[in-house]
């Protein structure tokens, strides 16, 4: 029998819940909007229902926890009360995936989940930021200092003076003023 199991994320309950269905689930679980210190308690309902040779059937491997603790011990726990029976179905690439502490795939399974989670937070947090101050400028205290000397320095180009220090020339211009007389001034 196939188990489906869906938790609110980025793609939306009704579309997992569709994809569900369309693999054969018989039957569905789902969280609707878990906070972070909620359990999981429609995910440990529908792990109590496998049985061996049954399929735990999710989207993605970061729906069957919010973190990478929380998709190990889900996985744990389907081994363990299926006897070892039970897989775990991942739609998002088909891979089967029993679960034994010795075997590569579950791990893999567990860090796919992880990695998710850790772009899934990066996006929201570069959302967050938008709006924000700039980019933190790249001349600043001594590395300032040796640029403005550099600058000044007529017998160097614009351009010498970029590439030593790693910034662009419309950069130096902003920084620290014009070279007035320098050599090869517009480079």
């Amino acid at each position: 029998m196939r188990i489906g199991y869906w938790r609110t994320w980025p793609s939306g309950p009704r579309k997992q819940e569709a994809d569900l269905e369309d693999a054969g689930c018989e039957r569905v679980y789902g969280e609707s909007s878990p906070t972070s210190t909620m359990p999981l308690v429609e995910r440990e309902n529908a792990i109590r229902t496998l049985r061996p040779g049954d399929e735990f059937v999710v989207v993605a491997p970061e729906v069957l926890g919010r973190t990478q603790g929380e998709i190990l011990e889900g996985m744990t726990e389907i081994h363990r009360v299926s006897n070892g029976g039970a897989a775990i179905l991942d739609l998002s690439t088909g891979d089967a995936i029993q679960y034994h502490p010795d075997m590569q795939a579950p791990l893999e399974f567990v860090a796919r989940g992880a990695t998710a989670l850790k772009s899934r937070k990066l996006a929201k947090a570069t959302k967050a930021s938008k709006g924000k101050s700039g980019r933190k400028r790249k001349l600043q205290g001594p590395a300032k200092a040796a640029a403005k000397v550099d600058w000044l320095d007529k017998s160097l180009t614009s351009q010498q003076v970029a590439d030593k220090h790693g910034v662009s020339i419309p950069l130096l211009h902003r920084e620290l003023g014009s070279r007035s007389g320098a050599p090869d001034d517009e480079g």
